[in-house]
């Protein structure tokens, strides 16, 4: 009776090793990286999906959208479809200074189309 009760207890961590190696490595093969963070999710500025290949021009590329956005220093950050990013607002017609508004954006990644934004108001003061 205790050597079948060390062969179950055998068997059952085999099993528990075998569904935790599994889990790793179909964690690990994704296909492509989200960029959740600034400077990627490693915060280190590297990406690791596949290379591109050697022999790419940037002439072989096609634009697929392209947006106007206010000024700011902010990085892209992409989940899934969703790209996110921040700007300043720009002067309204007739204003002098800057506008002291900033917003987030949200716009579907696949084919730019606008999701939301969010304008909140800013105190920039003056430097010095």
């Amino acid at each position: 009776m205790l050597k079948t009760d060390r062969m179950n207890g055998s068997r059952t961590e085999t099993f528990v090793a075998i569904c935790f190696i599994s889990l790793i490595l179909l964690c690990s093969i994704s296909p492509a990286e989200d960029w959740p963070n600034w400077r990627g999710p490693r915060h280190d500025g590297t990406w690791s999906a596949p290379d591109f290949t050697q022999d790419w021009t940037p002439d072989q590329t096609q634009l697929r959208w392209k947006k106007t956005i206010g000024g700011g220093y902010g990085g892209i950050a992409v989940v899934g479809d969703r790209l996110y990013l921040m700007d300043r607002l720009k002067p309204q017609e007739g204003e002098e200074k800057p506008s002291e508004r900033e917003r987030v954006l949200c716009y579907r990644a696949s084919d730019g189309e606008p999701l939301w934004q969010h304008d909140y108001p800013v105190e920039y003061g003056t430097l010095g």
